[in-house]
């Protein structure tokens, strides 16, 4: 039931976050203080990703640690799939609000397509590095969450002028695919590649050098890990009372 209802809050929050992006066009304060309000009207349950980039990092940092378990893997998979149901759903109730807006994410005139993806790296990058720090380093989800939300802020204020500061795969293509069936324009998805492969970049750098800084600081183990490792303890000590009675 717990796994359900983390799933639900994934995929709400991602919905929300989509919707708000579209209807405000990415504006930077609107998306770091919707994170956060959303992550708090979810009662924080779940894992609060709403972003495939920091899902997949979550998950190779567990695995690099080894904290990872199966409970967790589901979840995470999960996570994934929902996150994409849940930005078509903000896709489209942000697209039917706006109306004949033909507002999409895409790369600025000015910028090419390096720079934007260097943006989309670096501050991706940084976004998953503070996420993966911050879970770390305290259990206190309200501060754990506006450090994320200030993070996304500063970062999409940043480069807001050069790649429209998205940070999010999903985010994107579900946004400009909407749009593209609205307004049956094919010019909309060209720059999609662009925000998978930025943040897929910067995911990566986030996790490398997260687990530099973090050093032997391990995540905590989660109840499912220490629940199969108390299981196991339990079956040898079982095993082992059997052996010298025998």
């Amino acid at each position: 039931m717990d796994t359900w209802r983390k799933w639900i809050g994934e995929a709400h929050g991602t919905a929300l976050l989509t919707f708000i992006y579209v209807v405000t066009k990415g504006d930077p304060a609107a998306v770091g203080l919707g994170y956060w309000i959303i992550v708090i009207g979810c009662g924080f349950i779940g894992s609060a990703h709403f972003n495939p980039i920091i899902t997949l990092s979550v998950f190779a940092n567990k695995i690099y640690f080894r904290t990872l378990s199966n409970e967790e893997s589901h979840e995470f998979i999960g996570n994934l799939f929902l996150q994409v149901i849940g930005s078509v759903i903000g896709g489209v109730l942000g697209t039917l609000i706006t109306g004949s807006d033909h507002y999409h994410i895409k790369i600025s005139e000015n910028a090419s397509y390096f720079e934007a993806i260097l943006a989309e790296a670096f501050f991706t990058s940084q976004i998953i590095l503070v996420f993966l720090i911050i879970q770390q380093r305290t259990e206190m989800k309200i501060l754990s969450s506006s450090a994320v939300a200030m993070t996304l802020f500063a970062s999409a204020m940043a480069c807001k002028q050069i790649s429209g500061s998205c940070f999010n795969p999903t985010l994107c293509m579900a946004v400009d695919l909407v749009k593209t069936v609205h307004f049956w324009d094919i010019h909309m998805i060209k720059h999609i590649w662009v925000y998978v492969l930025g943040p897929a970049i910067g995911g990566l750098i986030g996790v490398f050098f997260s687990c530099i800084f973090l050093g032997d600081k391990q995540y905590k183990p989660s109840p499912s890990i220490l629940k199969e490792n108390n299981s196991s303890i339990w079956k040898n000590s079982e095993h082992s009372v059997s052996n010298s009675k025998g």
